[in-house]
C-alpha cells in the first residue's frame, strides 16, 4: 500500500520548516493522448507546466526523449529537484519500476521505465499507476481531501481507477489492483484495447466515442482514425442537438453508472471522484450515471452515493506523482 498520512503530515508541517518550501520535484503523467509534466513544490503547488501530444503509437523510443527533454528544461529553471515521479497507465510492477503493459501504447511490455528515465536524466525516479497518482493528488489537495474511503476514476483515452482507504492507496498483492477498466461487465460491448471483449473500457474510452461517432455519423469511417473530429467535438455537437452524438454520450454515461454501481456493491465504497478529460462534462453525464445506478444498483450499497468531479483537473496526477518522489518512504509493501 501507499500510505498518504506521511505525505499529509509533511504538508501540514510546511510552515514550521522553511527549508522544505524549497524542495521541488517533477511530476509526469503519461497518457495515450498527451504527456504532461510539472514542477511541484513540497506543499503541492504547481509552479510550471509542460504538455505535449503523445507521439503516434507512443513507443518508448519516441516518448522517453520527450520526458528527458522536458526534464532538461525544468532543471535549467529550477536547481533544487528531488527527482521525478511518473504516473503511467497500468498494469505496472511499480515496486520494480517496470511497465508490464500499456494497452493504449505500443512497445511497453515489461519495460523498465523507472531505471531508463533515471539513467537518462541522472535523477531518482518513482513509478506509479497514473490513477493512483491522481487519487493521491485529490486526497492531498483536491476534492477528496481528508476523505477516508473513496474510489477515483479517470475518464480519458482509457479508464483508470484507484481506491484510497484509511489514508492508503490499495495496490494489491502484485500492484495490479483496481484495473476496473478490464472488469467484464458489458457482454454486449465490443473489444477492449487489451484485446478481450466485454470489458468496461470497451465503452469507457475515447476510442469508443470517436469510433462510434464515425460509424454512425460519418458514413462508416471511424472518426478517431480518418477525421479531425475530437471527443470535445462530439460533446459540443451533442449540445447543439446532434442526435448521434447524444446517443453515444448516453451510452457512455450509462456504462459509467453501471460500473460505479458494480464497484460500490463489490467494495462498499460510497464516495467517487471523477478525473480525466471527459470529467469536464460531468454536468451532462451525471443524470445518466445516477439513472444507471438506480437501475443496476443494490439499494443498501448504492443509495446515497457521493459522486464528484475532481477539483485539480490535469494537475491531480502530477501533484500525486511528484509528492511520492519527495517522500519515497511512504511506498510500503502491498498488504
Amino acid at each position: 500500500m501507499i500510505d498518504l498520512k506521511v505525505i499529509t503530515s509533511k504538508i501540514q508541517s510546511i510552515d514550521r520548516d522553511p527549508w522544505m518550501k524549497k524542495e521541488l520535484a517533477i511530476g509526469f503523467d503519461v497518457g495515450g493522448t498527451h504527456i504532461r509534466g510539472a514542477i511541484v513544490s513540497h506543499d503541492g503547488c504547481v509552479l510550471e507546466r509542460f504538455r505535449r501530444q503523445t507521439p503516434t503509437g507512443g513507443h518508448p523510443d519516441l516518448l522517453i526523449p520527450i520526458l528527458v527533454d522536458c526534464t532538461t528544461v525544468f532543471r535549467k529553471q529550477y536547481d533544487v529537484l528531488s527527482g521525478i515521479g511518473i504516473g503511467a497507465p497500468g498494469p505496472l510492477r511499480a515496486g520494480e519500476g517496470i511497465v508490464s503493459h500499456m494497452p493504449n501504447l505500443e512497445g511497453w511490455r515489461d519495460f523498465a521505465l523507472q531505471d531508463t528515465l533515471s539513467r537518462e536524466t541522472g535523477l531518482p525516479v518513482v513509478l506509479i499507476n497514473d490513477a493512483d497518482a491522481g487519487a493521491i493528488g485529490e486526497h492531498l489537495a483536491g476534492a477528496a481531501r481528508d476523505c477516508p474511503l473513496f474510489a477515483y476514476l479517470t475518464l480519458g483515452t482509457g479508464l483508470g481507477s484507484a481506491i484510497v482507504s484509511r489514508g492508503k492507496v490499495w495496490t494489491g498483492s502484485r500492484g495490479f489492483s483496481n484495473e476496473w477498466g478490464h472488469i467484464p461487465v458489458f457482454p454486449d460491448s465490443g473489444v477492449c484495447s487489451c484485446g478481450h471483449p466485454g470489458h468496461a473500457e470497451a465503452f469507457l474510452s475515447t476510442r469508443f466515442i470517436l469510433n462510434e461517432y464515425g460509424l454512425e455519423a460519418m458514413g462508416g469511417s471511424p472518426a478517431g482514425i480518418s477525421s479531425p473530429v475530437t471527443v470535445s467535438d462530439v460533446f459540443d455537437r451533442d449540445r447543439t442537438g446532434d442526435k448521434v452524438a447524444a446517443g453515444i454520450i448516453d451510452r457512455y454515461g450509462s456504462a459509467l453508472g453501471r460500473l460505479i454501481a458494480t464497484i460500490a456493491i463489490a467494495l462498499d465504497v460510497d464516495w467517487f471522484i471523477l478525473g480525466g478529460g471527459i470529467s469536464a462534462s460531468c454536468d451532462r453525464l451525471m443524470p445518466l450515471i445516477m439513472e444507471a445506478i438506480r437501475w443496476w444498483g443494490f439499494p443498501p450499497l448504492t443509495d446515497g452515493l457521493t459522486i464528484r468531479r475532481g477539483a485539480l483537473g490535469d494537475d491531480a496526477g502530477l501533484i500525486g506523482a511528484a509528492s511520492l518522489v519527495m517522500h519515497r518512504k511512504i511506498r510500503d509493501s502491498s498488504s
